[in-house]
């Protein structure tokens, strides 16, 4: 397992990690406050065009009091023909206290890629609502978009600053509020000269 995503929620500690490169599978857990599984299920979404080969990447967020799960659809089918497909989809589904899920969607985007991973959701109070947001990143900055139930759309572009040898950015859990900013904390993804990524 890897790829941990653990939160706070009703006074437990939840967590999604990834089972496999292959095929990957997202296991569901509830942690002890020594970090120690409680009790897990293995995610068991529909299985339909969007993800007929797996699910990836989870991450876990809490949103208007729910715990929510975002998660990367893959359709291997597609991995040939990328750029003229969506080899990979954003997903949303709505995770409950017995390990199982519901309300799941697809989350699109009109700027989307054929290949999408990694989208960094959040709850964002302005005082007037409690609004669905997510760190979307794009070449060498990030967009915020704001998301209302099955689409998402611009909302407001970040500078983000890093070096050109990074790679490719991606990113990684949910943005963290502190004080009166929130951090966002990503990953990158480049080929070395041995050929691993």
């Amino acid at each position: 397992h890897f790829q941990a995503s653990v939160v706070p929620w009703r006074g437990r500690l939840w967590c999604s990690t990834r089972k496999a490169w292959s095929n990957a599978r997202t296991i569901l857990s509830e942690l002890d406050s020594d970090y120690q599984v409680v009790r897990w299920a293995q995610m068991s979404p529909h299985r339909g065009d969007v993800n007929r080969t797996g699910d990836e990447d989870a991450r876990l967020f809490v949103w208007r009091g729910d715990l929510w799960l975002y998660w990367t659809a893959w359709d291997a089918s597609s991995r040939p023909r990328i750029g003229k497909s969506n080899a990979t989809t954003p997903m949303l589904s709505r995770v409950h206290e017995d390990l199982t899920i519901s309300d799941t969607r697809v989350v699109g985007y009109a700027g989307r890629r054929s290949w999408e991973k990694n989208w960094q959701f959040f709850g964002f109070d302005d005082g007037l609502q409690d609004r669905l947001m997510a760190v979307y990143q794009s070449s060498h900055e990030g967009l915020i978009l704001e998301v209302d139930e099955t689409a998402a759309r611009f909302a407001c572009r970040v500078r983000a600053e890093w070096p050109e040898n990074l790679g490719l950015i991606r990113g990684g859990a949910s943005p963290v509020r502190r004080g009166d900013e929130l951090w966002s904390v990503g990953h990158s993804v480049y080929r070395a000269t041995d050929g691993r990524q």
